[in-house]
């Protein structure tokens, strides 16, 4: 295997109160410490075979070295991106630049703060959003922005205004993630409404045919499905997205979990590692033990896993995305 893409969870606390997170509002719990950054950089380098570190959280910007993390990745040779709330990106955008930051994944929920601050807890979170892209532009107007959108049934119908808002702002690309029915009761598509979520479903895919200066990436453009079934099933709650076969993904993504020093081989399954069944007790290095973990998810992963994002069931389709370095994943 090798892989290209490290995922490396910087903290677990986090200033926001998502909905749909376990990290919401958590203060207090586990930061990666500089020794093992180090030693993963230099796992990484050793392996020869990483072009890109993308450091995530909870909110990533609330660990104290994250400038440093930056600088000593891009030192080494790795583009760099991190995944953020964007809430302190007014305080760290020029920094970040200055590190030598490729790309930016910021989560927007919505193009109205009434929806984006509600759904994220943030008060004020989409202005500073707004604040942070302009002090990162004015910087380096090359520099790549991506937002992350969960789509619910509380911005179903914003989806087209959040669309035209990133237009705007001129992000280069987006990835859009359908709640899953296991995240929580309360999330639920309802039966009385799902007319109403395939008329605003409609109108997503029209707006996106007219502009389309915004790259969706992976199967984002058709995230609640293809045709008339696919779509009924999504919105009643049966979720459908899952690589076509075997999971491609598995042999160039891993994710390091400090807390834990653990490395999995999908940046999903760190979120879920306990439902993946497999004895890994055999194996104590943790690299070895995600290898062995890629090899069961490959073949498992699709009956498994309770469903993939539409850029990751993408990729497990097409998996030489990640051999270029062009940030369509």
């Amino acid at each position: 295997m090798n892989p290209t893409v490290m995922f490396v969870r910087l903290s677990e606390n986090c200033n926001a109160g998502c909905f749909m997170c376990y990290f919401a509002h958590q203060h207090g719990l586990y930061n990666i410490t500089d020794e093992q950054f180090d030693s993963l950089i230099q796992y990484m380098n050793d392996k020869g075979t990483y072009n890109l570190i993308r450091f995530t959280g909870g909110e990533p910007l609330l660990h104290k070295n994250i400038i440093n993390y930056i600088k000593k990745s891009h030192e080494a040779g790795y583009q760099t991106s991190i995944i953020t709330n964007g809430y302190l990106l007014p305080n760290y955008g020029q920094k970040l630049v200055d590190a030598g930051l490729d790309q930016v994944i910021i989560s927007i929920d919505g193009s109205k703060p009434e929806i984006h601050d509600k759904l994220r807890g943030l008060k004020s979170g989409l202005e500073r959003i707004k604040k942070g892209i302009e002090i990162m532009r004015e910087q380096n107007p090359d520099i790549m922005l991506r937002a992350n959108t969960v789509v619910s049934p509380y911005n179903i119908a914003d989806m087209v205004d959040l669309h035209n808002m990133l237009e705007e702002l001129h992000f280069n690309s987006w990835s859009i993630i359908p709640i899953r029915p296991t995240d929580s009761p309360n999330t639920l598509w309802a039966p009385k409404d799902i007319e109403f979520y395939k008329e605003k479903y409609n109108e997503f895919l029209k707006n996106i045919d007219k502009h389309n200066s915004v790259e969706l990436l992976g199967y984002s453009k058709a995230w609640a499905g293809e045709n008339d079934e696919e779509i009924s099933k999504t919105f009643n709650n049966q979720f459908r997205i899952n690589p076509t076969n075997k999971c491609n993904l598995v042999d160039y993504v891993r994710f390091y979990i400090p807390d834990k020093d653990l490395v999995v081989p999908c940046n999903c399954a760190a979120h879920r590692i306990n439902q993946i069944e497999a004895d890994y007790s055999i194996e104590s290095d943790k690299y070895k033990k995600a290898d062995i973990m890629a090899e069961w998810l490959k073949e498992n992963g699709k009956s498994h896993c309770t469903g993939c994002e539409p850029l990751n069931a993408y990729v497990a389709d097409n998996p030489k995305i990640l051999t270029k370095k062009d940030f369509k994943y």
